[in-house]
């Protein structure tokens, strides 16, 4: 199934800009992704729309630094940067216990 970037995009970086730190921002953005796993994406269409998703996190992170809570932008470009550039990400994200 086709993922529906904008709203993800969109709904991620509303949890993003509330979450309570590093880890939070790292279980946000793996439960998207596992959510997409479980919608049967394909990991072409999932890594596509991770560098979608990478790109719009640096543009916020640069573009919002006046409040405190927008560090989370930084530490989400950050995962996501990690995520892109690891092997086999996809196996441990879709095998995690963590569910959508």
């Amino acid at each position: 199934m086709p993922i529906e970037t904008a709203y993800e995009i969109a709904e991620i970086t509303g949890q993003l800009r509330s979450a309570n730190g590093y880890f939070d921002c790292e279980k946000v953005i793996t439960l998207n992704i596992a959510k997409q796993a479980a919608n049967e994406a394909s990991v072409k269409d999932i890594k596509d729309y991770l560098k979608t998703l990478l790109e719009r996190l640096d543009e916020l992170a640069v573009q919002k630094t006046a409040n405190p809570a927008d560090i989370n932008y930084r530490y989400g470009a950050g995962f996501v940067k990690t995520l892109i550039t690891t092997s086999y990400w996809y196996s441990w994200i879709k095998q995690s216990s963590l569910k959508p």
